[in-house]
């Protein structure tokens, strides 16, 4: 099979394992394209990332706040940009990285403002 999107030859299934788009088999009986019935394993381990990275997205940017949150953003960054090769959560996974991206800044700000505060010795005397 080749997919439409890519170009990508592979053998069976209703993903393209390169670029997680559905694909149609040419059935030679009726000289039509039809859609496969079957799922590949890469295609929902994308679905997965897209929904996790989402999640992580909403977390990160909720808690912002705490030091240290922007791994878990950075996480949800990777997790939404696997999960976008797979159309059904194209979306999701959008809004997941975009609020990881966001979530990120604002934690750096808040960690440094903290690392700053916590090792700065003030300079009056008691």
């Amino acid at each position: 099979m080749k997919c439409d999107n890519c170009g990508h030859i592979f053998k069976s299934g209703n993903y393209c394992p390169e670029c997680g788009k559905r694909v149609k088999r040419f059935v030679e009986e009726n000289n039509e394209f039809e859609e496969i019935e079957t799922t590949t394993n890469l295609s929902r381990k994308n679905k997965v990332f897209g929904y996790v990275g989402f999640g992580l997205g909403i977390y990160s940017i909720s808690l912002f706040w705490i030091p240290f949150t922007f791994v878990a953003a950075i996480v949800g960054i990777i997790l939404s940009s696997l999960g976008k090769k797979n159309e059904l959560v194209e979306s999701k996974a959008k809004v997941g990285f975009i609020l990881s991206l966001v979530a990120i800044v604002l934690s750096l700000m808040v960690t440094i403002l903290f690392v700053g505060i916590l090792f700065t010795k003030p300079d009056y005397i008691y």
